[in-house]
Parts: C-alpha cells; structure tokens; sequence
C-alpha cells in the first residue's frame, strides 16, 4: 500500500511538472481586423484565431485580448475590463479539441480619427492539480486607421463652391498661351510676341496664333497644423481642419477638378511622401490622402512659410489654390498671392464658430 501511494505520488508530481512546462504547448495566438482603413464609428470584425496544434485535449484556457481604450464592442461573449494604464482587455475562457482552429469574431467600431494598434494577447493554462496558472504572452502589432469625419458646416461648401465656380468661368475667358489651336492674321491689335514668324513665312503674310482656352481646370490644396495656440483648443482647431481638408478634397472629386495635396502635418507610421500627395483624382488619389489625415498627430514638421515655398517650387505656373489652416492670421500671406492667381483660405477658427 505504501509502495503504491509513492508510485502514485510520484506520477502526480510527475504528471503536475510536465503540465506546468507543456500546458500551453502548441497553442497559437493571432487576431486581425477585417478592415486596416475605416469610417469612423464604422463597425468591423475584429477576427481572432487560438490553434491547438498539438494531439491532445486542452480543457482550460484563460484569454486576456488587449484592446485600444477608444474601440467600442458589439455582440461578443466575454467580460471587458480595464486595466491601469487605460487600456481595455477582452476576457474569456476556452477549451481546445485536439488540432482544432477556435475562431471568434468580434463586431467592433472606433467613434474618433486616428491610428490604433491591437497589441496581441495573453493565454492562460492551467497545472494539473489547478492550483498554478501558466502565462504566455503572444506580442502582435495589428494597426486600424480611421480617417476622419466630414466638416458638416454649411459655409465650407458654399465658399468653396463659390470659389471653384469663378476660376472654373475665368478659365474660358483668358486664353492659355501653351494650347494652339490655329492661325489668324495678324490685324495689328495683337502683340508682336503672338506672330508665328514660320507660318508668316509659309503664306507671305503676318499671321498671329490662336490660343485655345484652358481644358482641364486643376487647383492646389495646402493644409497647415503650424498653430498659435496649446492643449485641447490646439487639437480641437487641428482635428476640424483635418475635416476640413477631407470636405475639400470630397467637393473637388465630386466636381471632377484635379489638385495636388501640401502639408506640414507629421504622421504615424510615417507615409512616404505624405508632405506631397501628386496632382490626380479618383478614389485611389482620394483615399490616399484619407489615410495620411487618418495617421496624422498634431505637430507640424516645418513651418509654413517652408511648405508654401515646396508647392511654389513644385508649381511651374499661376494656379488656383486653397489654404486650410487653424488661424487666417498667418505670416506670408504675400507670398501666397505673389505666385497663385487665385487664393481661398478656410481657418478652423472661423469655421468653429
């Protein structure tokens, strides 16, 4: 009988150290959200995949899933908590068949702008004997970018509608001295500079070129984040002109006008040549310069009066441009006119009140 109760003891301490090393043996962690770029308060799934690749059964496991705080949670089983840094943390309890794939979605949404990263999770075992947890950390970096919302103040698309409006008209007033579309004679009226010595020569007479009108109507969009002022108003007027700037660029494809994208914004996760988004248009163009405002933070990379001189020195010529910024009262302001023909700005400022 003793010899018994010490095998039997023995294989219970033998049985309770493999469970304590190999409890978690095997088990695979890993979410991801169904959408990167979002709407806010857009709902999404959130999927997360926990593998038994081992051959035996796993009755208990205890999840943690890391959260961002901001995120907002529909139809999942489970407790939510948070933890002392603010963070939100989705709890459950599992039981893994042998080589079973466990998938749980979850239906989430994020209500503000910004970049959001789920940091992965920890997984809970348990000993033989249920008196230990065993801990393993699974570390996943996953990011959600949600862009941001519309500027809803009316006066932002009636100003800038009106504005479009007059250059669009200007453009079949004044003639493009770059399109040719034909010869006329030459009546004296003319400036010297129009007279095409070539054609002149071919007919024996002084002929003069005929511009055509400018086609393709094409504007620059500049958004500064240089403020004045610090704390909640700082980001308060920062975050309006990103929406602002997503209005803007919303009427501008809508109308089907081409325009190039300046900035003095820094971003997370930093995109390549996101100070300059290119002249295009369409959904492509559109959704690019969504995501930077969707990764973008509240300090500036230079100052303004740089990022003017960069759209100056990309801009061969006069072009229609439109300045959205905190403040109206910016330095500068000469220079803006001195190199666009036409110049509208938008402050976050004016359009709060």
């Amino acid at each position: 009988m003793i010899i018994f109760l010490i095998v039997l003891i023995i294989i219970v301490i033998f049985i309770e150290y493999w469970s304590i090393n190999n409890s978690l043996k095997g088990v695979d962690f890993d979410y991801e959200p169904s959408k990167i770029l979002v709407e806010p308060d857009e709902k999404f799934n959130i999927v997360t995949y926990i593998t038994n690749n081992s051959r035996r059964f796993i009755p208990f496991v205890r999840m943690e899933e890391f959260l961002p705080y901001e995120i907002e949670t529909f139809s999942r089983e489970g407790n939510i908590t948070k933890d002392f840094m603010g963070n939100k943390k989705y709890l459950a309890t599992v039981y893994l068949m042998p080589r079973e794939k466990l998938i749980r979605k979850a239906v989430v949404s994020i209500p503000s702008r910004g970049r959001y990263i789920l940091r992965g999770a920890s997984l809970y075992g348990s000993d033989f004997l249920g008196t230990k947890e065993i801990k393993q950390d699974f570390f996943l970096l996953k990011e959600v970018v949600v862009y941001p919302k519309e500027a809803y103040a009316k006066d932002i698309e009636k100003v800038v509608g009106g504005f479009l409006g007059e250059f669009t008209v200007k453009r079949f007033i004044m003639e493009d001295p770059i399109l040719i579309s034909g010869f006329n004679d030459y009546t004296g009226r003319e400036p010297m500079k129009y007279i095409s010595w070539t054609q002149s020569a071919k007919v024996n007479r002084l002929m003069v070129k005929k511009f055509d009108f400018t086609t393709d109507p094409s504007v620059s969009i500049l958004l500064n984040v240089e403020c004045n002022t610090t704390g909640i108003v700082k980001e308060l007027l920062i975050e309006k002109c990103y929406s602002i700037t997503r209005t803007v660029c919303r009427i501008m494809e809508e109308k089907g006008i081409k325009y190039d994208f300046f900035t003095n914004s820094t971003t997370s996760n930093a995109i390549s040549r996101w100070f300059y988004i290119y002249e295009g248009l369409g959904r492509k163009h559109f959704y690019t310069i969504l995501e930077g405002l969707g990764r973008a933070h509240y300090d500036f990379t230079e100052g303004f009066d740089k990022t003017i001189d960069k759209s100056i020195y990309r801009i061969s010529s006069k072009r229609s441009t439109i300045i959205i910024t905190p403040h109206k009262d910016f330095k500068h302001l000469d220079k803006l006119y001195a190199n666009y023909s036409d110049v509208l700005i938008i402050s976050a400022e004016e359009a709060i009140k």
